[in-house]
């Protein structure tokens, strides 16, 4: 009884094993692989089930689109473009000349050394005779008066002097007095200068004709950094169709009695796995159960 359990379980085992790897695997993209690991005491020692599902039967979602190897270029660090060179500008120099400005024309100055003035000066004799009657006094007639009469220029009785005096004229009995006045003129002086020469008051002038510009310096230029990058080559793709290929190992009665080992991998692999996975589980869960049925009829 206990054996017929055990073969029932390991082909339960067996059959089922298929039936998850195919829906696990319905989605798997092309060329993806997997293992199934089970264990000794239910699976016979050294069985190995390996499916090879064609690109054909690969999922509904999963298509298969060839094409040639091709390379990417990738840019790391892009293109730096050149800065040109600003050129300098020279300066201009200042461009001036003098010229003389009259600030005051040339003159001539008078200096006067002596103002002008009038002088009184002798200019001839004024002869006057008494003509009053007898002077009995010693002191001469008081001058000018009426009686007084100028009768000559000049100095007859040649006193050269001015001022009253007396001469006897006979002894006739009358005074004979007489005046000699100076009689003078005014003489009008100029004054006295000399002139002084002043040349002309000037002063220099700079006139500018062209102001000075200062320059500019140039700035220099930049090269080009170019860019950096980096080629990635892509393989080509391509698609084939594979028939799934089920290989499976029989193992004898004596190795249900061998103690249990490690772990076996169970490998599937291929291109793609799809709906022959699923079929092949189903023929596994077949084969189990009629390996349970030949025994069990064995026995009996």
């Amino acid at each position: 009884m206990r054996k017929l359990v055990a073969s029932a379980a390991a082909a339960l085992l067996i059959g089922a094993s298929p039936l998850m790897l195919g829906a696990s695997a319905a989605n798997a993209a092309d060329g993806a692989g997997f293992t199934l690991t089970a264990s000794a005491a239910n699976v016979a020692e050294g069985a190995e089930i390996t499916l090879d599902a064609p690109a054909a039967n690969v999922g509904v979602n999963a298509v298969c689109v060839p094409s040639e190897a091709w390379t990417e270029t990738v840019v790391i660090t892009p293109e730096v473009p050149a800065v040109p060179a600003i050129p300098a500008v020279p300066e201009i120099p200042e461009i001036s000349h003098i010229e003389i400005v009259v600030i005051q024309e040339a003159w001539t100055e008078t200096v006067i050394d002596k103002e002008a003035w009038d002088e009184e000066v002798f200019d001839h004799w004024q002869h006057y005779s008494w003509t009053g009657g007898p002077h009995t006094s010693d002191s001469a007639p008081t001058f000018p008066s009426g009686d007084w009469q100028a009768n000559v220029q000049g100095d007859p009785h040649g006193i050269g002097v001015a001022g009253a005096y007396f001469r006897s004229h006979g002894n006739a009995g009358n005074g004979d007095w007489f005046y000699l006045e100076a009689v003078t003129k005014t003489v009008h002086h100029e004054a006295e200068t000399h002139t002084v020469e002043h040349p002309a008051v000037t002063e220099e002038v700079k006139v500018v004709d062209q102001e000075y510009v200062p320059g500019i310096p140039g700035v220099p230029g930049k090269p080009a950094i170019p860019a950096v990058t980096e080629e990635i080559q892509h393989p080509a793709v391509e698609c084939t169709a594979t028939p799934a290929v089920i290989t499976k190992t029989k193992t004898t009665a004596a190795a249900e009695k061998a103690a249990p080992a490690q772990p076996t991998a169970l490998a599937v692999t291929g291109t793609n796995a799809g709906l022959p996975v699923l079929f092949g589980g189903a023929g596994a869960l077949a084969l189990g159960l009629l390996l349970m049925g030949i025994r069990r009829f064995a026995r009996e």
